[in-house]
């Protein structure tokens, strides 16, 4: 049986903070453009600035970016910064991203889980329920057109039973939960 030699606690904070001292979790301010990869995040130097929103669907949004011309590429991005808001692209839709401790999470996970949660009881009882559906109807307007994103990123999980995501991995990119 093999043996391996013990990890010391000091080398297990070390791996852990070397691994997550990355520039976007340091940062002020994040860099307007979008992020043609994670690792261009990570760094907070998007390399798109120049891009157009267009619509694709109901709920569908894609990114072009516009050549000398007048031809438009279709962008394949991870995600982007606007007005200093960040978010994360994924089946075609924006998901708001904040920082939160060592990471990113979804910024409106608390508001679309309750709604979705509201919708498939069909009815949400006392004191809490209420209060809970006083805070949906608030944001009601904003979040009319988002929807609760799953993880995808576990092929073993089958389609119908794949979790919230509520996170984004800080090692792939990929939403967690």
């Amino acid at each position: 049986m093999p043996t391996t030699a013990p990890v010391s606690l000091e080398q297990i904070r070390s791996s852990n903070s070397t691994a997550l001292d990355v520039p976007i979790l340091n940062a002020k301010e994040y860099i307007d453009g979008a992020y043609a990869s994670f690792e261009e995040f990570l760094q907070n130097k998007p390399s798109v600035l120049a891009y157009a929103p267009v619509k694709s669907g109901k709920r569908k949004i894609k990114f072009i970016q516009m050549k000398d011309n007048n031809q438009a590429d279709t962008l394949a991005i991870w995600g982007l910064c606007k007005n200093g808001e960040l978010y994360k692209y994924e089946e075609e839709s924006l998901i708001p991203i904040e920082k939160q401790g060592r990471g990113f999470i979804i910024s409106n996970y608390v508001v679309l889980s309750m709604r979705h949660n509201r919708n498939g009881l069909g009815v949400t009882y006392g004191l809490l329920g209420a209060l809970a559906d006083e805070i949906i109807k608030a944001h009601e307007e904003k979040v009319q057109t988002e929807k609760l994103m799953f993880v995808t990123s576990i092929p073993y999980i089958k389609e119908n039973k794949r979790p919230e995501a509520c996170c984004i991995d800080m090692k792939t990119g990929e939403l967690a939960f």
